[in-house]
């Protein structure tokens, strides 16, 4: 089966937010990463980390204590 992602970033796309998108609708690392090589692009690196801001760690103390 052949599948198709229209992507239209007239006013401006973030490239972690498409990268999640891309793996929201199923896209395999893989496949993301041979999609990039095939720009022949330098600089660029993909790599798996936690994201969790401060705000997430303020926003849990402050629930905890108004508890």
């Amino acid at each position: 089966m052949n599948r198709n992602l229209w992507i239209n970033p007239a006013v401006g796309i973030s490239g972690d937010m498409l990268l999640g998108a891309l793996f929201d609708v199923g896209a395999s690392e893989d496949f993301v990463r041979d999609a990039l090589l095939s720009l022949k692009v330098d600089g660029w690196q993909m790599k798996k980390r936690l994201y969790w801001p401060q705000e997430h760690n303020d926003a849990v103390s402050y629930t905890h204590l108004r508890a």
